[in-house]
């Protein structure tokens, strides 16, 4: 776990390019790679250009922009929120919003909050505050977060 991922549990950020027409999550994917020690987060974007995150972890998960409280099983919480997307276009499908329940070793749900400002908030409840890192995937484009476990 270590070779890989160090031992990172500090925010993540990437800045993205200016919002890109037709950018919208279009699904939310989840795997377990036990061989290789992690699970997996998938967001599906359309529309191109380059992705902007940032990824912390949060004591108190709240809605932007209501600042309500949001219920996300799990012992630590990670805040996702994707940047650069088209949050006001009708005519680009976006994700219906269906939680995401697992018992795997480092995945216990997501749950999707919506989009607001020209981004997407999301949060991933996990067993504890485990390493993770954020990357970017192309040709479908993609953001994923991997959660290491021991």
């Amino acid at each position: 776990m270590t070779e890989m991922y160090g031992e990172n549990t500090a925010p993540q950020r990437r800045q993205g390019g200016a919002g890109v027409e037709g950018r919208k999550v279009g699904n939310i994917r989840v795997g377990s790679h036990p061989g290789q020690r992690f699970d997996r987060v998938v967001f599906d974007l359309s529309g191109g250009g380059q992705q902007g995150w940032n990824a912390f972890y949060t004591d108190n998960p709240t809605r932007d922009p209501s600042g309500q409280p949001i219920q996300v099983p799990g012992n630590a919480v990670l805040d996702v929120i994707i940047e650069g997307i088209d949050w006001t276009n009708p005519n680009v499908p976006e994700y219906d919003g269906h939680p995401i329940d697992q018992q795997w070793p480092a995945l216990r749900s997501v749950r999707w909050d919506g989009s607001f400002e020209g981004q997407t908030q999301i949060f991933v409840g996990l067993t504890a505050r485990l390493p993770f890192r954020v990357g970017n995937l192309n040709n479908p484009e993609r953001v994923y977060i991997d959660i290491a476990y021991a």
